[in-house]
């Protein structure tokens, strides 16, 4: 992967691990990483960004550095940002993705549905829950346990501000408020990937 890439790169400036950075510098990380598993940690960042903000140029310099590392590409959206899944293949993934993101243990608690929800419901190509009782009957009509009530989703709802990654939580400390928006951008990155 050449330097063009990287400068072909028009986007504001991504979060990463605490900090702002040029998207830039994070594909030259990861270029220089010498290997993907090291790499991946800055692509995470780039690639919520690409999703949520519908960013082609991004999400195809992502591309290129999984190339690099001899990887397939994510599934990407065009150029007008509209993925390509159907209804059916968006809610197979979706389901594939929560059943992945529990047997990794990342989800630690009901109320983390709240955050999926938000994400699939601000993101292109995911699904849309309008409620928080069609999420749950979504996620009962396909067999998933361990689920939250709508009041549980409502109250945290309530505690969360501002645009994905770069949520903030009323009554909550640093070390959750990373979780919780790691529960976040674990999901995205499984849900591309399938």
């Amino acid at each position: 992967m050449g330097g063009s890439c990287v400068a072909e790169i028009h986007c504001d400036l991504v979060y990463h691990d605490g900090f702002w950075m040029k998207a830039e510098t994070l594909v030259e990380m990861a270029k220089n990483a010498g290997c993907y598993q090291i790499a991946e940690h800055c692509l995470v960042s780039l690639f919520v960004y690409a999703v949520t903000h519908h960013e082609y140029d991004v999400m195809s310099a992502v591309n290129e550095v999984r190339s690099h590392y001899h990887l397939k590409p994510f599934s990407t959206f065009g150029p007008s940002g509209k993925n390509k899944l159907t209804e059916k293949e968006q809610a197979e993934r979706f389901i594939k993705s929560i059943r992945k993101l529990r047997n990794e243990k990342v989800m630690k608690h009901k109320y983390d549905y709240t955050w999926i929800m938000e994400i699939t419901n601000k993101t292109d190509g995911m699904p849309t829950f309008n409620t928080p009782k069609s999420l749950i009957d979504f996620l009962k009509s396909h067999d998933i346990d361990y689920i939250p009530s709508e009041d549980t989703i409502n109250k945290k709802q309530n505690v969360l501000s501002g645009d994905f990654p770069d949520w903030s939580f009323a009554k909550c400390d640093t070390n959750e408020a990373s979780r919780r928006i790691n529960v976040g951008k674990r999901f995205l990155s499984i849900y591309r990937k399938e």
